[in-house]
Order: C-alpha cells, then structure tokens, then sequence
C-alpha cells in the first residue's frame, strides 16, 4: 500500500511527484517572502496550509517542510539562519503572557531596525502582535502542520 497525497484539483499525487506539485504551488509559497511588509506577509501566508497526516516518512510534515525550503531555496529565496523573512512559525504551547496559543501561526518578519521578529495576526479583530524570537521554546517552523495543529485554521476552501 503506498502513500498519496492529494493535489490541489483534488486528484491523487505519487509520492515521486510531490516536488512537482510544490513547483506548481511556488508561486503562492513565494507570496509571505516577497511581501511589502508584515500584514501583507500573514495575509498571503493564511492563503495555503499544506496539511499532514503524520509527522514523519515521505508525506509527513518534517519532508514537507524540507521539501519546500529546497524548494524555495532552489528558486533563489534567502533561507538563511532558522528564521528568514516570510517563514511560517507555529505556537506549540500556551504562553498566556504574550496572549500566544499553541497552533498559532505566525510569519518572521524584520522591524525597521533589521531585528527579526515573528508576528501574528490579532486576537480578536486586535492589530497584528509582535514578540522576539529569543524568549520562545515551543515553536516550530512550518509549512506543513499535521492536521492536529492546525486546529486554529479556518478555510475558504477544503478539498479533498
């Protein structure tokens, strides 16, 4: 029994072919990088979640994740460091004094004076929210989240 995935037109990918649906999907995954700013960042991010089954083996979340940095990567976007403009980041505990949640989903993003930051989107209907990198454990950098973590997400779309 192999494993599929699902394309977006809702037809059944081989595993072999998932580097060519990410190729088709680069132009939506490039959209948080080449962004004018923050807000434009986490708006062009909430436009794709590429959701897992599993964690690990070929269609797991850790090859997805690698997959489209070697992707983007490949196609001559900055993957430098852990974080880099654009680059998706997921809560993965409570932290009740930043008002951050595990499954909330941010975007790292530069201040004016070049210090990265992640940012999220408001609470409620709130201003985008901002915190340092350097006082966070639980997070994670994601592309794709399995489907569990991403309880949080709500579609315009699902297809299955």
């Amino acid at each position: 029994a192999g494993q599929v995935a699902v394309d977006v037109d809702g037809t059944l990918v081989a595993p072999g072919d998932r580097d060519a649906l990410l190729l088709r999907l680069l132009p939506v995954l490039r959209q948080p990088i080449d962004a004018e700013d923050h807000i434009a960042a986490l708006a062009a991010q909430a436009t794709l979640r590429i959701l897992c089954a599993v964690r690990h083996g070929p269609f797991g979340v850790t090859a997805w994740n690698d997959a489209v940095e070697a992707l983007l990567a490949a196609h001559g976007h900055p993957i430098d460091g852990p974080f880099y403009r654009g680059r998706p980041v997921l809560i993965t505990a409570n932290d009740h004094a930043s008002n951050l949640y595990n499954g909330d989903l941010g975007v790292a993003w530069p201040d004016s004076e070049d210090r990265m930051l992640v940012w999220f989107p408001g609470h409620r209907g709130g201003p985008p929210q901002s915190d340092t990198l350097d006082i966070w454990i639980a997070i994670r950098n994601r592309h794709a989240r399995s489907r569990l973590s991403n309880h949080h997400a709500s579609f315009a779309e699902i297809r299955r």
